[in-house]
């Protein structure tokens, strides 16, 4: 989970956890979508916990083999913003989603 607190959740991915209900959404890929502020140090943390991380032009995806997120690169880091408590993590949201 540290690597999900170290960005902000987009798109539909942020869509499904304000409403509370994935089933409301009318799309959800198969990953979680993120822009960060500091790719780097995210990059470092996934390869601590030995999960794959794979560099393309447009995003990082970082995956376990099972379950995916997917920082997109050159996407501005959006202004509006809450924080929802998963168990004893804090993720950050947000709110104007595409």
């Amino acid at each position: 989970m540290p690597i999900v607190t170290k960005g902000i959740i987009v798109g539909h991915s942020a869509q499904a956890i304000l409403i509370d209900d994935v089933l409301k959404v009318n799309y959800l890929p198969g990953y979680l979508k993120l822009v960060c502020p500091d790719i780097d140090s995210i990059i470092k943390i996934a390869k601590e916990q030995e999960l794959r991380v794979y560099k393309g032009k447009k995003s990082i995806t970082i995956s376990d083999t099972v379950y995916k997120v997917k920082i997109f690169l050159n996407r501005q880091i959006p202004s509006k913003t809450i924080a929802k408590k998963v168990n004893e993590y804090i993720i950050y949201v947000a709110i104007h989603t595409q």
